[in-house]
């Protein structure tokens, strides 16, 4: 058994999220504390817009970057064991089309057909910390996982 995804999935996909929400959270409320306490002027205007903006910001930093990432991926003899959020699918090597990455960080199978966890599956790699070069990443996953072309 070898695990393919690194253990800090946990802390981008779970930690991260939590302090996020919180922060942006906490501005609002002491934005509507400011608000209750002193009524709204259009010297509030520009922080409102910021705030608004954050909130669309995190929105979009979480749902295309953390919450998207697999919990667990193992390779055992000849298939890949997928954990997400509880669940659990096994997925035979030769289902793998494609390995790619996106934003330089993660990594991406590309399966030939649609799993319970989408067709495209994001993951943070293992040996991202040990090799500064991430197409190395790539290449010896490649090895790893001898996906077949359509």
């Amino acid at each position: 058994m070898i695990r393919l995804s690194s253990k800090m999935t946990f802390y981008v996909k779970k930690i991260f999220p939590a302090f996020l929400s919180a922060f942006v959270l906490l501005l609002i409320v002491l934005f509507g504390r400011e608000i209750v306490l002193n009524g709204f002027s259009m010297k509030h205007l520009p922080f409102l817009t910021f705030l608004v903006m954050l909130a669309g910001g995190a929105y979009w930093l979480l749902t295309r970057f953390c919450l998207p990432v697999l919990d667990k991926v193992l390779l055992v003899d000849q298939d890949l064991h997928i954990h997400n959020w509880g669940d659990e699918v096994r997925i035979p090597v030769s289902e793998v089309t494609g390995l790619s990455s996106r934003s330089g960080q993660y990594l991406v199978l590309k399966l030939r057909e649609e799993y319970p966890f989408k067709q495209e599956m994001m993951f943070l790699p293992k040996l991202q910390l040990l090799n500064p070069s991430f197409h190395e990443d790539i290449k010896f996953l490649s090895v790893i996982i001898p996906f077949h072309k359509v």
